[in-house]
């Protein structure tokens, strides 16, 4: 992995290119990001997890210690050393054109508050509309250009957090409220709850009014201490009431058998 990441690093220094951290969605296969933003405070945090949208195992958990990003510990201090009033969001994009299936987003979203109807409602047109939207934004990141701080263009990984200063880098200003503008759900979840993950794609071209296709939530992302934790899905455990009709089920089955066998 740390071989692949120095032969990418020469790759774009002798193309004359920055290192830019966060694969943008014109690669085909977008990284993973990790966005956190307290308005209150007026301060922005996106942290790359390093992780492009088709090596993500969905099976497997995982977690991501969050002073690993360089600009975590600053971000924190500038929100007060709490995330009590942040919310958070880990996304990935991937749009290589207009063509219908182009367009994918990876995203968390309220496990509180948003449910799949919901997401399942989006078209294509409007998913086409956030990716274009996240990837102008990616763009200045991965650059550093307005940030307050960052080590995208240089560090593999990087991290960047920009303050409401930043005109062009604040997530929230940029990305956030567009997102929400643009999709019939919220991404963003209270840092104190779990988020769940979905996956969309387009159904039919970036303009058209087709629904998209979606996979309902393959895990769920929290914050826990000082990591950023995935949680694969695990089967539903059927409440009390459940077991109780299955029981009974059961018994009636047994007793219809028992009859058959008596006649």
């Amino acid at each position: 992995m740390k071989l692949k990441m120095i032969v990418a690093a020469l790759a774009f220094a002798a193309a004359g290119s920055a290192n830019a951290a966060i694969s943008p969605s014109t690669t085909g296969n977008g990284e993973l990001f990790l966005v956190v933003s307290d308005t209150t405070a007026g301060y922005s945090f996106v942290g790359d997890l390093g992780i492009a949208m088709d090596s993500f195992d969905a099976s497997v958990n995982q977690s991501f210690v969050l002073t690993d990003w360089s600009q975590w510990s600053a971000f924190s201090t500038a929100i007060g050393g709490n995330l009590s009033n942040a919310t958070f969001a880990v996304m990935a994009v991937d749009s290589t054109g207009t063509a219908a299936g182009a367009d994918r987003l990876w995203t968390s979203s309220s496990a509180k508050y948003v449910v799949a109807d919901d997401i399942a409602a989006t078209k294509s047109a409007q998913l086409g509309a956030a990716t274009t939207q996240a990837d102008m934004l990616l763009g200045r990141l991965n650059t550093n250009t307005g940030t307050l701080g960052g080590d995208m263009d240089t560090v593999a990984n990087g991290s960047a957090y920009s303050s409401t200063a930043e005109t062009t880098t604040y997530w929230y200003n940029n990305v956030g409220d567009s997102l929400a503008a643009k999709l019939p759900f919220s991404q963003f979840t209270s840092a104190s709850e779990a988020a769940n993950f979905g996956f969309m794609v387009t159904g039919g071209t970036q303009s058209s009014l087709t629904l998209i296709n979606y996979t309902e939530a393959a895990g769920q992302w929290s914050f826990q201490g000082g990591n950023l934790n995935y949680a694969m899905a695990t089967a539903p455990v059927p409440e009390p009431e459940t077991y109780a009709l299955m029981l009974a089920g059961l018994g009636l089955v047994g007793f219809m058998a028992r009859r058959r066998n008596a006649a």
